[in-house]
């Protein structure tokens, strides 16, 4: 194959994956023209900040209320972890179909501010406390 034919099949290429990206966007419109946002399928993944030795990943698939699919990923976290609080980083995303996107943090940090609260009084107190 020639340069000229190889530039050529991989922009015909390009423009059938991006034209497949298109048809899967108007997909994902389509189920959110019809998704009531507190029906909505979220997955919500809490990633470990007590490290790989002490703590485990947890994610969660939830349809509802992205309130509750944040405390179904916490009380997970917590149970998983043998931890009264989560230490751990929130990965949050809405799933459309076939497609997910991710949910900026503006919109569910609110639901985290308890658990943020508990982990840092209980990082206050185990830092605060004298070391023998």
């Amino acid at each position: 194959m020639d340069l000229k034919a190889y530039l050529k099949k991989t922009l015909e290429d390009d423009v059938a994956s991006k034209n497949k990206a298109i048809e899967d966007d108007d997909k994902s419109l389509e189920i959110l023209s019809q998704t009531e946002i507190n029906e909505a399928d979220y997955q919500v993944e809490i990633k470990s900040g007590f490290g790989c030795e002490f703590g485990g990943d947890v994610k969660v698939r939830y349809k509802g209320s992205l309130n509750k699919a944040i405390k179904m990923a916490q009380d997970q976290f917590k149970n998983l972890n043998h931890k009264s609080s989560v230490n751990g980083t929130y990965f949050v995303k809405v799933i459309l179909g076939n497609s997910s996107i991710e949910v900026p943090k503006d919109y569910w940090s609110e639901f985290t501010k308890e658990e943020d609260k508990i982990s840092s009084e209980i990082y206050q107190l185990t830092r605060d406390m004298p070391t023998n």
